[in-house]
């Protein structure tokens, strides 16, 4: 609605919508015209938007005149966060400022790329000088991110500061509240202004630097990979190095991990004494060091590449090398091998080619098989040994991916089945083909020796 001519109008707007959920907002003032001269003045403002409240604290303008611009006072209330807004910018100069005051995180939550996440941010940009060569000065500090869902209940601190001059933008800051350690940013970039129009440019043969440095234990970090069922602490360096320029960047970083452990829940591996290191480029992460025990004897080490291409679907080979390593450690089965494991693929299709000596077995006939034990279709071909060739159904874990399997698994002698009375010695050869979803299992099972002991006498 508006009342008047051009040149001095009283109106007001009101509106319902949607922008990541409802919207609604009212609002009421004066535009006045002469010349080249333009006016607007914000007498009053509410409503709602993002699930907050929006309201106009003060009477605000905005106007233009030939060349020049200038905006405010605006101070809004926006939930129980209060933003700001002023600026000036003439024909030489540019004057202006913004800030945002005990903004919580989760007001602006359908504008963020995850969900969930909580705290309290503060910032301020200021920027003085020139229309060819201004410059600036801003901070943010958000405090109380409760990543909860991620980082196990830590509450994290972000506080950076960012300088422009002469052209360049500098950034540091720290995140702190972090498990084991704080972590250190620092980056540099190009960042120009067009005194024509007033719009920043990124000059695309600018240099860029920059680094990101955090050490702590691994455990801190692990929730925000995505494998279940498997844990990993230790002594952890990560750093990140960006360089070249705006139009050509040149990444790099490492991930050094020592002192370490690993368990899986699933197959109750564990290693001890775990060291590995990573280096990564854009186009390439190589695992240039692997080495664990298993607390004894066993030794692991290994290495791997992995090739950074969506187009090509991340490509990886991962190879590992065992000697006397207990890989199984669980309630119903024990098992001690050497061997050799090759990991060739991309997370969406992987062939597993392994190759093993067992040094020593031991099967526990407990009370229940977990649900997840395969129940195999055995032919028993003579008095003293046993041939299988039997096709695994499902588990029922639904499969994430397509896994192809070639292993095989020479056991001689030292594999020991003992339990509800049972005392026994095998020996044989196992192979495991085929998908992981629907194995094929062949191979046979010799008696080496074996006593079964029923109501007081043994057989």
């Amino acid at each position: 609605e508006a009342d008047g001519g051009l040149a001095d109008l009283d109106w007001r707007i009101a509106a319902d919508g949607a922008f990541r959920g409802p919207l609604s907002m009212k609002a009421s003032g004066r535009l006045r015209t002469a010349h080249d001269a333009l006016s607007v003045d914000v007498a009053d403002l509410k409503g709602r938007v993002l699930g907050q409240d929006l309201i106009l604290r003060k009477p605000a303008s905005f106007s233009r005149r030939s060349n020049a611009l200038a905006l405010g006072p605006l101070e809004l209330g926006f939930g129980r966060a209060t933003l700001a807004a002023e600026g000036k910018v003439d024909a030489s100069t540019i004057v202006a400022s913004l800030s945002a005051n005990a903004l919580p995180v989760e007001s602006i939550d359908p504008l963020l790329p995850t969900s969930g996440l909580t705290g309290t941010v503060t910032a301020d940009l200021s920027v003085e000088g020139p229309r060819a060569n201004p410059a600036g000065n801003a901070h943010l500090r958000a405090t109380g991110l409760d990543v909860e869902q991620v980082l196990q209940g830590s509450h994290l601190n972000v506080d950076l500061d960012a300088e422009w001059r002469n052209g360049r933008v500098k950034v540091a800051g720290r995140i702190t509240g972090m498990p084991g350690g704080d972590a250190r940013i620092r980056a540099e970039m190009p960042l120009r202004v067009a005194p024509d129009t007033v719009t920043f440019d990124l000059p695309p043969d600018g240099p860029i630097s920059g680094d990101l440095r955090w050490q702590g234990n691994m455990a801190s970090i692990w929730p925000l990979v995505p494998l279940e069922g498997h844990r990993v602490t230790g002594k952890t360096e990560l750093s990140l190095n960006a360089a070249g320029t705006v139009a050509a960047p040149r990444l790099t970083g490492a991930l050094k991990l020592s002192d370490g452990t690993y368990e899986n829940m699933e197959t109750g591996t564990v290693l001890k004494d775990l060291n590995l290191s990573v280096d990564f480029d854009e186009t390439h992460a190589r695992l240039t060091k692997l080495s664990a025990t298993d607390g004894g004897k066993g030794r692991l080490s290994g290495s791997g590449e992995a090739e950074i291409n969506p187009a090509a679907g991340y490509p990886f080979k991962l190879t590992a090398k065992m000697s006397q390593l207990t890989a199984l450690r669980r309630d119903d089965v024990t098992a001690t091998t050497d061997g050799t494991v090759d990991v060739i693929g991309t997370p969406k299709a992987i062939d597993v080619t392994g190759r093993f000596k067992t040094q020593a077995v031991e099967i526990r006939l407990i009370d229940q098989l977990p649900p997840e034990v395969v129940t195999l279709d055995v032919v028993e071909t003579d008095g003293t040994g046993a041939g299988l060739v039997t096709q695994a159904g499902p588990t029922g874990r639904a499969a994430t991916r397509e896994i192809e399997l070639d292993i095989a698994v020479d056991m001689p002698r030292r594999v020991f089945v003992r339990g509800r009375g049972l005392d026994s010695e095998w020996a044989g050869k196992l192979t495991v083909t085929g998908p992981a979803a629907a194995p094929v299992i062949a191979g046979d099972l010799n008696l080496v020796r074996g006593q079964l002991s029923l109501l007081t006498k043994t057989f």
